[in-house]
């Protein structure tokens, strides 16, 4: 997932960012990994992602998506402000959702994630689950020169 990166011009107002906290274990990299892996599967076997699910498929908005998705083949999902995985349950359950869509929806493509509050482990547990965390900060000025889906969610 890393190439995604490579793929982007730097403009004036971004920086390149990196985990301030860099303290990692692969124990807590496991826990993360099973707190996520569980957080995934209750959200999969819930009402609101089957309802969640039809909608999507099963809506204009749909038709709309794979219209656009014809000549990219599938589009980019980019999460800004996701916040931490470790210490948020908002952020765990926005993130599933993300990961979820990924699987199940057939026009969603790469998923590239970026928070500045994001530590190594959940760096590592993010990719580790397919998604790439940028390791530019856009300030959330991307440039949609081909069609991306931006998604913010928030769960309070």
């Amino acid at each position: 997932m890393e190439a995604s990166n490579r793929n982007l011009k730097i403009a004036p107002e971004q920086t390149y960012w990196a985990p301030t906290n860099l303290t990692t274990t692969p124990e807590g990299e496991e826990k993360l990994m099973q707190k996520m892996q569980i957080s995934i599967e209750k959200l999969k076997k819930s009402g609101f992602f089957a309802a969640f699910l039809n909608q999507i498929r099963n809506s204009e908005a749909s038709f709309h998506f794979h219209r656009v998705t014809e000549s990219e083949h599938k589009l980019k999902m980019v999460i800004y402000g996701i916040g931490s995985i470790e210490s948020s349950k908002s952020s765990e359950v926005q993130l599933s959702l993300a990961i979820l869509m990924k699987k199940e929806v057939d026009w969603i493509g790469d998923v590239e994630v970026f928070d500045p509050i994001i530590s190594l482990t959940e760096l590592k547990v993010i990719e580790e689950l397919g998604c790439c965390v940028l390791s530019v900060n856009e300030w959330c000025q991307r440039e949609a020169v081909n069609p991306i889906l931006f998604f913010m969610p928030r769960v309070e």
